[in-house]
This record gives C-alpha cells, structure tokens and sequence, in this order.
C-alpha cells in the first residue's frame, strides 16, 4: 500500500510551541503509512535539523515578504511534483498561502489546524487578521480546532456546519516534563536561595498573555510573602514594556526575566506555582506542560484552559484580567501546602490519562485516514 503524502506548512521552524507539536506528529506518525513532508514560509530555523532527523522532508519555500505572490506558484509546483495528497497548514499566512497554492495545483486536500480564536488588541493589525482569520474557515476540506469551545464558536459564522470542523486536543509526552531531580541546581543558576517561592510563566511576551495583570498583582502578593519571586521565561515584543511596567510598579526586584529557555522541563522543575494570566488561548500546552510536571496552576477562565483545569480539582481559574483575583489565588496555593500537592498530583494524573502525545497522534491519524478514504 502506497504511503500518504502529506506536506505540513508552517511559517518558521523556529523553537516554538507549535512547532514543537508538528514534530511530536511527525515523530508519533507511522512511518510506513505515512511519507511526511514540512514546508515553511520564511527562512528555517533549529527546527528544521529536529524534523529531518524524525523522518521528514524538510522545505524552505522562501517567502520574501508578504507581497511574494511567486510563493503560491512554488508551494503548488511542490505539491504536484511530489504528488501531495494533503497540506496541512497550521497558521494564518500559512492557511492563505495554502489554499491558493492547493487551488493550483488542483489535486490536494487541505487540513487547517486553527490553534487559537484569532487575534487580540495590541497585535499588530488585529482587525484585520482576524477578519482574514474568519474567511479562512471556509477554505479547508477540514478546519481541526484544538478545543472544543472554540469548535462551537467557529460553527456560529454563517454558511459553516459541523461536518467541516473536527476537534483534537493537543497532546503531550507527560513523563518528558517531570524532572524533581533538576530543581536544585536550575534555582542556584537563577541565584534563587532556599525558602524562596516562585511562581512562573513560560510562553512568548506578548499581547493578550496577560502578563501586565501578572505583574500587577506582584505587589499584594509580596505584601504577604515578601520572599516570593517571579519567573518570566520567553521572549517578545513585550519584554521591554514588561521590564518598565515592573520599575513602575517597584517589583523589578523580584522579578526574574530568563529569556529564551530551551529546557522547559528544568525550568518547570524551579518552579513552586505556573501561572498562566492569559486574555485568551486556544489549548495551551505551557498548561498540560505545567500539570505534567506536578506543578500547582492559577489559569485564566477562557476558553481551551477550562477544558485543561477543572477549578478547584486540578488547578484555580481567576477571571481574565483580574489581577486582585489573581493574586488571591496565587496567596492560597503558596499558603495552603496541602491544596498545592492535591492540585498538582492530580492534574499530573490527568495530563498523563487524558492529554497524551499518543492519543493525539492517534487522532490526527484517524482523521488523515478518513479524509483520504
């Protein structure tokens, strides 16, 4: 039996969570099914070497800028040449770029994963986007959201029904992320004494994270445990905003701007509280991350992170935005040892029963192999 042809599009390889979960599908996929390929818009990135050695044919199509309308003919004289069967795009530029380059070449089914509901204020042109965003709903064979709540909210657009939308939950490899055993020596490379909490968050500095509601509730936490730290792990266009937000708000000295990390397991394993205070999100894997890692959560209630944190069982939800809600919870479970372990034992359990790279693929799998029936 000849294997499916799938080509997945991508805007960088660059070291990101999406990217990252493409390489877990191209590792988990059966090879012998399966011929997988991984294209990119702009440039490549250290992801590209991680791709190839799991099995795919990696492709730099070389995108100079938004106006290169060339792209579209490149991507679908690949797609006839190596006779793909199906592309799977994962990003906005990408769906765009996709759908016209399968138009094309008239002969390929197109997969859209859609890892979040659009775009917030504060995002560069965001209107925009996020109206471009919604006409690409109606471009794909198959739209796969990757919660549930933002399936239901996609089907509401006029003219979409159920049958063009599917629902695949990101998945993880749990025992990847519990690492006890690095805690110690992360916290002395960070300078972190003994007897100092920390409570972090892991993930891009951007809009619409909510990390100026983070370190605005810093101050009524300190009140009651001086000693605690935060830890900011990532990049962004934020970074430098964030720095004088933290001056302004006379917390800098606490806080803890760790730049790019490539160990996240490690830097999880410092951690004594994750927070995530994101505005919105569409099914974080810094959350499944932290809950494989047997750590205490405070979550926004938005939509994806309710179907990750059952409040109260498996981690605390605060209202988005609230940063007197935020704190409160980040006081309770730095304060209440006891309701920390249970939390954090069982929203370890339930990333390693219900959240699992295997049943992702497994998913994904399913799906390829109904499409191209």
């Amino acid at each position: 039996m000849a294997a499916i042809r799938i080509l997945h599009l991508l805007n960088t390889l660059s070291d990101a969570s999406l990217n990252r979960l493409v390489l877990s599908l191209v590792r988990g996929l059966d090879g012998g099914r399966y011929e997988l390929h991984v294209g990119c818009l702009f440039g490549g990135g250290p992801f590209a070497d991680e791709m190839s050695r799991a099995g795919a044919r990696v492709v730099n199509f070389e995108m100079q800028g938004y106006r290169d309308l060339a792209v579209i003919n490149r991507l679908s004289r690949y797609i006839r040449s190596h006779d793909v069967q199906l592309l799977h795009t994962h990003i906005l530029r990408a769906d765009l770029v996709g759908w016209l380059s399968v138009r094309l070449a008239r002969r390929c089914h197109l997969f859209a994963t859609k890892h979040n509901l659009g775009y917030v204020r504060g995002e560069k042109r965001h209107v925009l986007r996020n109206l471009l965003y919604c006409v690409s709903l109606y471009m794909p064979d198959l739209v796969i959201s990757v919660s549930d709540s933002m399936r239901q909210r996609m089907v509401r657009l006029p003219g979409l029904s159920e049958e063009r939308f599917a629902t695949v939950h990101n998945g993880i490899d749990a025992d990847h992320y519990f690492a006890p055993e690095a805690r110690e020596a992360c916290r002395r490379e960070m300078g972190i004494r003994d007897g100092i909490h920390v409570i972090g968050y892991v993930g891009r500095l951007a809009a619409g994270k909510g990390l100026e509601t983070l370190i605005e509730s810093m101050p009524a936490v300190l009140q009651k445990r001086p000693g605690t730290r935060l830890l900011l792990v990532g990049e962004g266009p934020l970074r430098d905003a964030l720095v004088d937000l933290a001056e302004d708000t006379g917390v800098a000295s606490k806080l803890i701007f760790t730049g790019f990390r490539a160990h996240v397991p490690r830097v999880l394993a410092a951690l004594d509280l994750f927070v995530l205070p994101s505005l919105a999100e569409g099914f974080p894997l810094s959350v499944l991350e932290a809950m494989a890692a047997a750590k205490p959560i405070v979550a926004t209630r938005i939509a994806g992170v309710v179907e990750q944190i059952e409040d109260e069982v498996t981690g605390l939800l605060v209202p988005p935005g609230d940063r007197a809600a935020l704190a409160g919870a980040v006081l309770r479970l730095l304060e209440d040892k006891d309701l920390a372990e249970r939390i954090a034992r069982r929203a370890q359990r339930r990333a390693r029963e219900e959240f699992t790279l295997q049943r992702m693929v497994e998913d994904y799998d399913a799906l390829y192999r109904k499409l191209l029936a």
